[in-house]
């Protein structure tokens, strides 16, 4: 049954489950970020080492990709999706009960593993079942289930963990996702869930052989790139802002927050902006905007502006973002599970390296020497995608 065949109910609801698994991925990997201090109290351990909890997640989720993308082309991408929910929520809730810091790294390294197999493979389902004249809106939807999840792991975490305290937020959070994974495990069970490919054969010579196509290499490359530039940067904004405002963490986390709201508003206006822009003026308009945003953060503008410039930023990236995300669930169709992989990987490695070298100019020369890079790169970046997707 080819995708255009498909009726909407029946791409609609497993797409909707989806979402919710996918929202608290989101929200689990941003959870622990504020809860840090509060970990360290109750572990009578230092804050350095009760980040563990939140680097063990993140780092879980993006080596597992290079494995949950074949797993996915093999066995089906939403069977493993659903799966993955049910996992990632048993090893959520098992975090509330931890009894060491120790123990609690472990099931969030678990949970991290299991929650790296459900937005891309999710992504990756979309891909396979969506006409193509439909599947970069349909993206753009489906990811504000995301950034709705990233915007409220941390607020959750700053505010509602404070007051409940860290466990029941963890058990919270796994009943999210073990909600989801039955959704998405009843699907499969009655029967309802659109018809997965045939299963696509994978060995260790998968990876180069996807790395010997041009287009892959592009657009993984470009996902480094991105990563690198925009994360490696936008990581140090909580930081600038404490330096150049003398602001409290509380009023830190909500301008922050405007991330999030610039990311929804091109979600909710993704159909729109998609029909008039195209791919070329998309990859254009979001580098430009990303530039604008980080160029006035180094200025030092007022406070005020500096939300409106934090706003920019998230509509920015995913104005540029949305497209590469849709090519890449096309960039490899007998392999999408496995580019998808590399995809993700890529923007991970790229975002690692970009924290640490944009760190160092941070250190040498302040946060104006260090949001410059981004200011005049993302815009080349979106000029150079436009001028290769005119090529086809």
């Amino acid at each position: 049954m080819t995708p255009s065949a498909l009726p909407a109910a029946a791409i609609g609801r497993p797409i909707l489950f989806l979402a919710v698994a996918a929202f608290a991925a989101m929200a689990a990997m941003r959870v622990s970020d504020p809860l840090v201090p509060q970990l360290a109290e109750d572990f009578q351990t230092g804050v350095g080492e009760a980040a563990i909890v939140a680097s063990a997640f993140s780092l879980a989720y993006g080596l597992a990709q290079l494995a949950l993308g074949p797993i996915g082309d093999r066995l089906g991408a939403f069977r493993v999706a659903a799966i993955m929910a049910a996992l990632a929520g048993l090893a959520t809730i098992l975090a509330a009960f931890a009894d060491s810091l120790t123990t609690l790294g472990l099931l969030r390294l678990l949970g991290g593993i299991a929650s790296g197999g459900i937005i891309p493979l999710a992504m990756v389902f979309i891909g396979e079942v969506v006409p193509p004249d439909r599947l970069q809106a349909v993206l753009a939807r489906f990811m504000s289930s995301s950034i709705l999840g990233f915007v409220a792991g941390q607020a959750l975490g700053g505010l509602i963990g404070g007051w409940i305290g860290w466990r029941w937020l963890f058990a919270l959070l796994g009943g999210v996702f073990l909600l989801a994974g039955a959704l998405l495990l009843a699907e499969l069970w009655a029967g309802r869930s659109v018809p997965r490919s045939p299963p696509r054969p994978f060995s260790l010579a998968t990876y180069p052989a996807l790395l010997r196509h041009a287009r892959v290499r592009l657009v993984i490359g470009c996902a480094f790139v991105e990563g690198f530039l925009f994360f490696g940067t936008y990581t140090y904004a909580g930081a600038f802002l404490r330096h150049a405002y003398d602001l409290d963490y509380a009023p830190i986390g909500m301008i922050l927050a405007a991330y999030g709201v610039g990311a929804l508003g091109f979600s909710l206006t993704a159909p729109s902006l998609i029909a008039r822009l195209k791919q070329r003026g998309l990859v254009l308009l979001g580098g430009l905007g990303m530039a604008v945003a980080f160029g006035g953060m180094a200025a030092t503008p007022p406070l005020w502006a500096v939300v409106f410039l934090v706003a920019l930023s998230g509509l920015g990236f995913y104005t540029m973002h949305n497209t590469l995300q849709t090519l890449a669930t096309q960039m490899a169709p007998a392999n999408r599970g496995a580019g998808m992989s590399l995809f993700v990987t890529a923007l991970m490695v790229g975002q690692a390296v970009g924290v640490e070298l944009i760190g160092r100019l941070v250190e040498q020369g302040g946060y104006a020497l260090a949001f410059l890079p981004a200011a005049i790169f993302l815009p080349i970046l979106g000029l150079y995608l436009r001028r290769r997707l005119g090529r086809g």
